[in-house]
């Protein structure tokens, strides 16, 4: 077992709980007032057909917008403690999220900072080494970090007219962290995978 993991864990338990409790307060709780009503309304914008947004499609999302927004910061702490591996799936898809909005919600460094962390929390660390290690080869996975990370470029419109290199990397990191999950759920609990000693992995370590 990796033995700073545990502190890692409840570092970040500690973070996303900090994160929900600030959030718990009239002034976020409120859509007139609160910048949650915003940042899903320019995902819905930008990735949805303007013919489905619908005025009371419109109207549901804001007035919802802040207990989702809420919700899914209160839920990542709680599956980091009970279901960890749960836990780092949601908080990746989250992080993602958050680095595909647009300017000005778009942090994509957020991201970035955060998913080495989520992925040393995979219980299967010999497992995710073995992932990380096919994504340096011609194979599937490395295809899948490529497409997350031009995905990503082209949900995100800061890339379009002023290149921001933690986007393409927030992409390829979720990716990562994802692609560590599945590894760790195909392989036998008792099978002991090593990962190679090469220059690239070495490196991403």
């Amino acid at each position: 077992v990796f033995w700073p993991a545990q502190t890692i864990r409840g570092q970040l338990i500690l973070f996303y709980s900090a994160a929900a409790l600030f959030k718990a307060n009239e002034g976020f709780l409120t859509p007139h007032f609160s910048c949650a009503p915003i940042y899903l309304v320019q995902l819905l914008e930008q990735n949805i057909p303007a013919a489905l947004l619908t005025p009371s499609i419109t109207w549901l999302a804001t007035q919802s917008a802040p207990v989702i927004i809420l919700a899914t910061e209160a839920v990542i702490p709680l599956l980091l403690r009970l279901q960890p591996r749960y836990g780092v799936a949601f908080a990746s898809l989250f992080h993602w999220v958050i680095a595909i909005t647009p300017p000005p919600n778009d942090i994509a460094s957020f991201g970035v900072q955060t998913l080495p962390r989520l992925l040393l929390l995979i219980p299967d660390l010999p497992a995710v080494a073995a992932s990380i290690d096919t994504i340096f080869e011609p194979s599937t996975p490395s295809a899948v970090v490529v497409l997350m990370a031009s995905l990503t470029c082209a949900l995100q419109p800061i890339t379009w007219v002023e290149f921001d290199c933690n986007v393409p990397v927030c992409g390829a990191m979720a990716a990562a962290v994802l692609l560590g999950l599945v590894k760790v759920r195909s392989t036998p609990d008792q099978q002991e995978v090593s990962a190679s000693r090469d220059t690239p992995t070495l490196v991403l370590w």
